[in-house]
Formats: C-alpha cells, sequence, structure tokens
C-alpha cells in the first residue's frame, strides 16, 4: 500500500510540475508587444573636497550642450519571455590626474532605476583605477564594476531583469589615463523580459493536494 501510493504521489507531482511549465510557456506565447519607461539616475564616487579616491562624473552620451548626468528617460519595447534590449544611458569620465595610491582603492558607484508603478530599484558598483606602474603615474584607466542584476515584476507573471556591463573610461586606448570627455566610457544597460520564478515550494504542495484528493475518491470508492 506505501509503495503504491508512493508511486501515485511521484506521478502527481510530476503531473504538476509539467502543468506550471505549460503556465510559462503560455505566459510566453501570449505575450504582447509593451513599451516600458525607465528613469535612470547615476551616482558616481565623487569626494567633497577631492581628497582621496578616483574623482569621476557622469556625462550626457551626447557631446553637445550641459554635461553632467542629472538623468534621462529610457523607452524600450519587449514582446515576449526572453526578449532584450541593450542600450547606453551614461557616459563616465575621470577627473583626477596622477593616479595616486589612493586612487587604486575601489570606491560605491551606482545607478538607479525607477519603472514608475513598477518601483525604483539601484545597482550597485565600485570604480577605481587600474594600472600597472608604480604610483604616481599617468599611464591606466579607470574602471566601474556594477553588481547585478536586479529585476522589476511589471505584471501578468512577468518581471524584467536589468543588468549593467562593467566599463572601462578615463583611457585613449594607448594606455594613457585621460581626464574629462576624451575619456569618456559608456555604460550599457540590457533589459530582459523574464517570467516570475515560482515558489520553490509549489510543486509539492501541488502534488500534495493532488494526493490527497486522490485518497479521498479512493476512499470513497471503497465504502460505495
Amino acid at each position: 500500500m506505501f509503495g503504491e501510493n508512493l508511486i501515485l504521489f511521484r506521478e502527481v507531482k510530476m503531473k504538476n510540475i509539467l502543468l506550471a511549465a505549460s503556465a510559462t510557456v503560455m505566459i510566453a506565447s501570449v505575450s504582447e508587444a509593451t513599451t516600458y519607461n525607465t528613469f535612470v539616475t547615476a551616482d558616481p564616487y565623487r569626494a567633497t573636497p577631492a581628497t582621496s579616491g578616483l574623482q569621476t562624473r557622469a556625462v550626457v552620451l551626447s557631446t553637445s550642450g550641459p554635461q553632467n548626468f542629472s538623468g534621462d528617460t529610457y523607452s524600450f519595447d519587449l514582446n515576449a519571455i526572453g526578449d532584450s534590449v541593450s542600450m547606453d544611458v551614461f557616459g563616465l569620465v575621470a577627473f583626477d590626474m596622477p593616479i595616486d595610491a589612493d586612487d587604486l582603492i575601489p570606491r560605491p558607484s551606482s545607478a538607479t532605476f525607477d519603472f514608475g508603478s513598477f518601483g525604483t530599484r539601484t545597482i550597485a558598483g565600485v570604480s577605481y583605477a587600474v594600472t600597472a606602474f608604480s604610483t604616481p603615474t599617468t599611464f591606466g584607466s579607470a574602471f566601474v564594476d556594477y553588481f547585478g542584476p536586479t529585476s522589476f515584476n511589471v505584471g501578468g507573471g512577468l518581471r524584467i531583469l536589468v543588468d549593467l556591463a562593467d566599463t572601462v573610461f578615463g583611457t585613449d586606448g594607448l594606455g594613457n589615463l585621460v581626464t574629462g570627455r576624451p575619456g569618456v566610457g559608456f555604460v550599457n544597460a540590457t533589459f530582459t523580459l523574464a517570467a516570475v520564478p515560482l515558489p520553490a515550494t509549489l510543486p509539492l504542495g501541488l502534488a500534495g493536494l493532488g494526493l490527497m484528493g486522490f485518497v479521498a475518491r479512493r476512499r470513497k470508492k471503497t465504502r460505495a
């Protein structure tokens, strides 16, 4: 009797897992093109006064007009699960010369994404100078390392994953540290549509309910 119930339990559990997977496939198949908007701001490391750490600044993508980046809105379309869009969202520049020992120490640098009613999330990171030479030196570059991704639930069993690419900046490409706009590095964001993951206990719970129903039906049949 125990062996029979164990086999039935496994069968019911597998059936419910397959049903959950089918639901995910249905979400992917019925999704329509949707436009999403997010307001992006950056918080690069900049000490006041500039006493320690590599001094950095966020700048706009365009070379014309005011250069300081104070935030901008980006729009993109995602159609189905697995679709992704990548775009540059802001630039980073260094304005610290030469590279000193304290510039090699990672300092906080982050970016924040505001999806309105879907919430606001911040992707943290660190920026620092990189060089193969003894300090002080003008040979090297700057680097920002972002920790991600983060995600936003957008309804209908869907979520948007947001990831920032690690970025090299503050260099002329020839191994020399460059300050200001000539050494700009553009930070790229990737937005991916994904399914909201099912709770780990859901398939087991469904299987348990299914087994309880089977046992109840069997008892009723036995009494009859």
